[in-house]
């Protein structure tokens, strides 16, 4: 079952990370987008083999959609794309926020906490665009260490382990990470 995570407004205090930048991806991105999702998977499919039937990556297709509606952003680390990070506003069970459907950091550059510090940067962003609202959620599956790594040192939060789903909480979980 996977874990539901919820950021915690307290990380807001967090300095603003200036080595991290967010970056809206466009059309033209797609083609590094889809290489950073298959190297990375790929990558974890090795490293979290009990997870290989679990872990889907996000489809062509999904990508395609969420870049043209705005929703996927490039890490960009010290002037390099060190990965992207899918997010879409929408309501997980009870909680209405802006949901982490997907996050990728290239192998080069994963063991440096970049994960964890765009999602600071996520919610630093968009806290100012939309104030107390800006509730950042996200599922991950509980053997899916890196990630759940990832989450608490960004300061969020397992508030809930689905133990059952509706349809549309099934749809959604089909693309926990």
């Amino acid at each position: 079952s996977p874990l539901l995570f919820l950021s915690d407004l307290a990380s807001l205090s967090v300095p603003v990370d200036e080595d991290i930048s967010l970056v809206t991806a466009r059309r033209k991105d797609y083609p590094a987008c889809i290489t950073a999702i298959n190297r990375a998977y790929r990558a974890s499919w090795h490293t979290l083999p009990h997870l290989r039937d679990q872990l889907l990556a996000t489809s062509r297709q999904e990508l395609r959609e969420d870049i043209a509606a705005g929703h996927v952003f490039l890490i960009i680390w010290q002037g390099i794309v060190a990965g992207l990070m899918i997010c879409v506003p929408r309501r997980l069970t009870f909680i209405e926020g802006f949901q982490i459907m997907d996050e990728v950091i290239m192998p080069a550059y994963q063991g440096r906490g970049l994960a964890a510090r765009a999602q600071q940067r996520l919610l630093q962003q968009l806290h100012h665009h939309y104030g107390e609202k800006a509730l950042l959620t996200g599922t991950i599956l509980p053997g899916n260490t890196p990630s759940l790594r990832s989450a608490q040192n960004a300061g969020r939060r397992c508030v809930l382990k689905y133990q059952f789903f509706t349809p549309a909480d099934l749809r959604a979980s089909r693309r926990a990470i």
